[in-house]
């Protein structure tokens, strides 16, 4: 009887799996139908103890090659010349300097977070030391970094260390989850990189590999099959460690969660370079794309699943046209540059390593591409007609190379892309004249919520879901600048133009940014008002002030139309 995975919600242990026998571990898992139950997922790794070696020293080698200033040797407890205080405070420098690099790599590249990180460990060189930092102070050093929440929850934190930890970031990973801001992620990062600890980490890097390893095709996010990551992540870096009583730390724990985050974003990222992978041999994935290659179709004998409770739950169906999609643009990617045309068209229009047959099509099939579906019908010919068929062997190589890549990229499943919505806002650029030179009032944002703390120009949201005139804008800014400036007449009040508009995208919103410039006349009591002990939230600056405030993108995009203006 074969029954298909319909990807239901069953309910199970996440990872009771892994610790059954090894003789219960299915064998096979054949594309397209990829009939397998949940023991298929058991991780190759966890024996192959001559992979988990290489890895590691794969690891070293490009940690050598590919410097970055957090990352350092570890510092061994046991070192026969440590002085025990000057190990503790070396230590926590270094849980420290780890913390840090990890909240600034979120969501940011490596390379742009390097001279930031460089700077603000120049600027506080302890946990001590950002504690006692102002706020601004903080948030300028964070200028350009984006997602200032993450600048705002490091300063916090580090109060807390200070205030409740001894100015020390304890090295248990249940310790660290009690500070402000560190979730499961950090705390492993750095009870593993820092302390030596066995603590499993698990970020978008490291779940797609895993993923690619267990042959799971379904979403990260989902709630059981992010279970079984971390538990698969917690059950290698245990089992690669070999930590016991007589060694409880050792630096294998940061090597091996810094080596897994490395491969997936270097190697096994979303277009993944299998060739170079040193994990390709325990990977369930790359083995399912050969079977394709190789055109090894599952047998009727290998289809029938019989216990339906063995069935496994994790995967979801996967979509042939997706497999196909992924290995074109790979093989599009693959081919030397300077083809074109009618070459770049006979190169292209495969992701099976079938060559195109003519001859044997209806006039209606003739010229359209090859297909997982035609595996079939390829193999009901006969032997020499086959061998005739084949193109040169360079040309099949790079579609077996871009068939496996193809179907590799298709795993994880991906999330589905979500509408993002949109919201409209006025930003008012009030400018007064003064003996100084022109100044500008800024605000700054609530200390919780989108873009904490940070400074803008006055923003009215516009309420409306219609699309509003320019008319309609300008009145509406004016209502807007009038209850601001309470006693401020309204012909000391001039609207200067709307100088543009800025579409700024966050990871939730696409928020359009009109913007309106106003000249105010008033006097200096009103104008001092506006910045008084109830209002020390607003401040006005002069151009060089504006320049270095800690705006945010959006708001730093429209300064810079209404600047260049002026010069």
């Amino acid at each position: 009887m074969t029954v298909r995975n319909t990807g239901s919600a069953k309910t199970y242990k996440a990872a009771t799996f892994l610790f059954r026998d090894d003789s219960t571990t299915s064998q096979t898992c054949k594309p397209p139908a990829r009939l397998h139950n949940i023991n298929y997922h058991r991780p190759l790794l966890l024996k192959d103890s001559a992979t988990q070696t290489s890895f590691l020293a794969w690891f070293d080698s490009i940690a050598k090659d590919r410097q970055m200033p957090w990352r350092k040797a570890w510092l061994s407890p046991t070192s026969p010349s440590n002085d025990e205080e000057d190990f503790n405070v070396a230590l926590a420098k270094r849980a420290y300097e780890v913390w840090v690099s990890e909240i600034m790599l979120q969501q940011t590249r490596v390379s742009v977070v390097i001279p930031y990180f460089n700077n603000w460990i120049e600027k506080w060189p302890t946990v001590e030391d950002l504690a006692a930092a102002q706020q601004n102070e903080v948030l300028a050093a964070w200028k350009g970094l984006g997602y200032y929440s993450r600048a705002t929850r490091l300063h916090e934190a580090a109060q807390q260390i200070v205030r409740d930890m001894e100015g020390v970031l304890p090295g248990a990973p249940e310790d660290l989850l009690k500070i402000k801001g560190i979730g499961r992620y950090t705390a492993g990062a750095i009870s593993s990189i820092a302390f030596g600890k066995a603590a499993p980490l698990l970020d978008g890097n490291v779940s797609r590999v895993l993923c690619r390893q267990l042959g799971i095709h379904g979403r990260v996010k989902d709630k059981k099959v992010e279970d079984v990551l971390w538990d698969v992540a917690d059950l290698l870096v245990r089992t690669v460690c070999k930590h016991d009583e007589a060694l409880p730390t050792s630096d294998i724990p940061g090597r091996w969660n810094q080596g897994l985050m490395e491969l997936g974003s270097t190697i096994c990222t979303p277009k993944p370079r299998c060739d170079e992978c040193p994990l390709q041999a325990t990977c369930h994935v790359y083995a399912e794309g050969l079977s394709i290659t190789l055109q090894d179709r599952p047998t009727a004998r290998e289809e029938e699943l019989i216990d339906i409770e063995d069935l496994c739950h994790l995967c979801e169906p996967l979509e042939l046209e997706e497999v196909e999609d992924a290995a074109e643009e790979a093989f599009e990617e693959q081919k030397p540059s300077g083809i074109s045309g009618s070459q770049s068209r006979k190169r292209s229009g495969t992701s099976s390593a079938l060559p195109s047959r003519p001859s044997k099509l209806p006039k209606s099939e003739q010229g359209r591409q090859r297909s997982l579906r035609d595996f079939a019908a390829f193999a009901s010919l006969p032997k020499s007609e086959k061998t005739s068929l084949r193109p040169k062997a360079s040309r099949e190589a790079e579609q077996r190379h871009a068939q496996v890549v193809g179907y590799c990229s298709s795993f994880p499943r991906r999330e589905p892309k979500k509408t993002v919505p949109e919201e409209q806002c006025i930003v008012c650029i009030i400018k007064r004249k003064t003996a100084n030179g022109l100044h500008f009032l800024v605000e700054q944002r609530p200390s919780k919520g989108l873009l904490a703390s940070l400074w803008q120009f006055p923003t009215h949201t516009i309420q409306s879901k219609l699309e509003l005139t320019g008319g309609a804008r300008r009145q509406m800014s004016l209502e807007f600048l009038q209850s601001l400036f309470a006693g401020v007449s309204g012909d000391k009040l001039q609207f200067s133009g709307e100088k543009g508009l800025v579409t700024h995208i966050f990871s939730h919103l696409k928020l359009q940014m009109h913007i309106h410039v106003f000249n105010i006349t008033c006097e200096q009591e009103i104008a001092e008002a506006l910045t008084s002990e109830i209002q020390s939230a607003r401040m006005w600056l002069d151009e060089e002030g504006v320049d270095n405030a800690t705006l945010s993108t959006g708001m730093k995009r429209c300064w810079e139309k209404v600047r260049a203006g002026y010069h």
